[in-house]
């Protein structure tokens, strides 16, 4: 999987300043936050790494954007088989992860690198922190 080019082609319709809240930056820390837990966790990488940088790529503002996890859920709807494959289960949980970091209760979201396997729930905000 080339995460570089999966950046690149979110980046061609991103509608905000790419180095804004919600930016590559903050991908950038999701991805190193999912990362690090996977670790404890054994998470699936493929799935935090792509999530990282698809959870906020279709928000249409900083603030408040309640649908923007369904959009980019529908942005990896429309990457997939042209520039990742991953397994219908792998798609599925990172379908949901995306959507529902936006209605999901706080034990299943992914948002800020929420990563919930085997009982073990670690959180942690964007400078990795623990929560």
């Amino acid at each position: 999987m080339n995460l570089k080019r999966i950046v690149q082609e979110v980046l061609i319709n991103y509608p905000l300043p790419i180095h804004g809240d919600h930016g590559v930056a903050h991908w950038a820390r999701v991805l190193e936050n999912g990362r690090r837990l996977s670790d404890l966790t054994k998470a699936n990488l493929t799935v935090v790494s792509l999530f990282a940088v698809l959870h906020d790529s279709r928000r249409i503002n900083e603030f408040q954007d309640p649908f923007h996890g369904l959009r980019g859920a529908d942005l990896a709807a429309t990457l997939r088989g042209r520039l990742f494959d991953i397994s219908d289960d792998e798609f599925q949980l990172l379908y949901l992860a995306c959507e529902g970091q936006t209605a999901a209760p706080a034990s299943i979201s992914f948002h800020n690198s929420s990563v919930r396997t085997g009982g073990l729930n670690c959180r942690t905000n964007a400078i990795g922190e623990s929560l």
